[in-house]
């Protein structure tokens, strides 16, 4: 979201209709992402400018949009209405925990659902996965305050710095479902870089293109994958 503090729309631009309903349309897909209060914000501002014309040069779209995450709804409630929530999370290793959360923040980064919050058994901020979310989440009988935008900005600064310090490098085989989604037709080799956020649920991406990908490094994503693939083989034995 651009805040309305820096955004400062160009003297004499005007929409026609026709983009002035593309424009609504991008922001439908906010709202079935239970995002509507900033998507509805946003179209008033361009009704505001655009010009007058027919509305119904574009039928027959409806974006369908889900985020699939079955915590998400009710995630976001708990952010509007500022209260306490706790889930059963699991780790990196496996291993399950529940976490109590005040949650600040959901925000989609490289493919993945994310929930900012403060953690209240550790006393700080944390980053969790809503793909490692196993329980229904719980709305506990505790408000918290809404946390300052310099809190959220250095928590959403350290996550993208562990986001920018996670590399994988791959080489796919071209013309392959693979190449299409790492763009890699341009690419020497087929090879490129990749940034993630849980080598876990990396490995579970790759490993779905079989063959096409081969993870040249790290060395510790290769050897997780040749795992998952023998773990495989012996569930099928």
């Amino acid at each position: 979201r651009i805040s309305s503090d820096v955004f400062i729309w160009p003297e004499g631009t005007t929409l026609t209709a026709k983009q002035l309903q593309l424009l609504e349309l991008a922001a439908s897909v906010w709202e079935h992402a239970a995002l509507s209060p900033e998507a509805a914000s946003g179209i008033t501002r361009l009704r505001a400018i655009a010009a007058v014309g027919e509305r119904n040069l574009i039928t027959g779209i409806a974006p369908r949009v889900t985020t699939i995450e079955p915590s998400f709804a009710s995630l976001k409630r708990a952010i509007d209405e500022q209260i306490t929530v706790s889930f059963r999370y699991r780790k990196a290793d496996g291993e399950e925990a529940v976490r109590t959360v005040q949650p600040w923040q959901l925000s989609h980064t490289n493919g993945l659902w994310m929930l900012l919050g403060w953690d209240t058994e550790r006393k700080s901020p944390r980053n969790y996965l809503l793909k490692r979310i196993h329980s229904k989440v719980d709305h506990r009988a505790e408000n918290f305050e809404k946390p300052s935008k310099d809190a959220i900005s250095e928590a959403k600064t350290e996550l993208l710095s562990h986001y920018s310090g996670n590399v994988a490098r791959i080489r796919v085989t071209p013309g392959t479902t693979a190449a299409m989604h790492f763009e890699t037709h341009n690419q020497p080799n087929g090879e490129t870089s990749i940034n993630f956020l849980d080598l876990q649920l990396l490995a579970e991406e790759l490993l779905e293109f079989g063959s096409a990908v081969k993870v040249l490094e790290p060395i510790v994503l290769k050897e997780l994958i040749q795992k998952m693939l023998r773990q495989v083989i012996a569930n099928h034995a």
